[in-house]
C-alpha cells in the first residue's frame, strides 16, 4: 500500500486546536507549580532567613549594606530595591540562604596559606616517549594534490 503526504504546509484545524490545547495546558501547569513553590516559600521565608543568619551572618550584613549603598547612590533604585525585597522575601531569604551555604562550601575548599606545608605523594613517572609522525610511503599520491 502507498501513502501518499502532502508536506506543502497547513495542517487540519483540528491538529492545531489541539496543539493549542496542549501548549495552554503546560503553560497552566507551569503556573500553578511556580504558585505552589512561592506559597512554600512564603511560609518557609522566616526560617530560611533566620537559618541564612545563623550560617553566615556576613551575608546578610553585606545584603544590608548593599541596599545601603544603592540608596546614597540614588534614592529612586534603592526605595525599588528595598520594596521588591519585602514583597518578594521568601526569594531574597532563599537566595540569601543558598549564598551563605555556598560560602561555606568554598571556604572548605581554600588554599593552604603560605607558611602551611601540604602533603603530597610522589609518584615515580616515566620518560615520555616522543610520538612517531606518521610518514607518507613512497608512491602516494599526496604530494601532487
Amino acid at each position: 500500500m502507498i501513502v501518499y503526504r502532502n508536506n506543502s504546509g497547513g495542517g487540519s484545524f483540528l491538529g492545531t486546536l489541539i496543539a493549542l490545547a496542549f501548549f495552554i495546558g503546560v503553560l497552566a501547569l507551569l503556573f500553578f507549580m511556580a504558585r505552589l513553590a512561592f506559597r512554600l516559600l512564603y511560609f518557609l521565608g522566616p526560617i530560611l532567613l533566620i537559618a541564612a543568619i545563623i550560617a553566615d551572618h556576613k551575608v546578610f550584613l553585606e545584603y544590608v549594606h548593599w541596599l545601603r549603598k544603592l540608596f546614597r547612590k540614588n534614592f529612586l533604585q534603592g526605595a525599588l530595591a528595598l520594596i521588591l525585597s519585602i514583597m518578594g522575601y521568601p526569594i531574597v531569604s532563599a537566595f540569601l540562604l543558598l549564598r551563605a551555604f555556598g560560602r561555606k562550601k568554598s571556604a572548605a575548599y581554600t588554599r593552604p596559606s603560605a607558611g602551611e606545608l601540604t602533603e603530597f605523594e610522589e609518584l615515580e613517572s616515566k620518560p615520555r616517549m616522543p610520538r612517531e609522525v606518521p610518514r607518507p610511503r613512497q608512491g602516494d599520491d599526496a604530494d601532487l594534490v
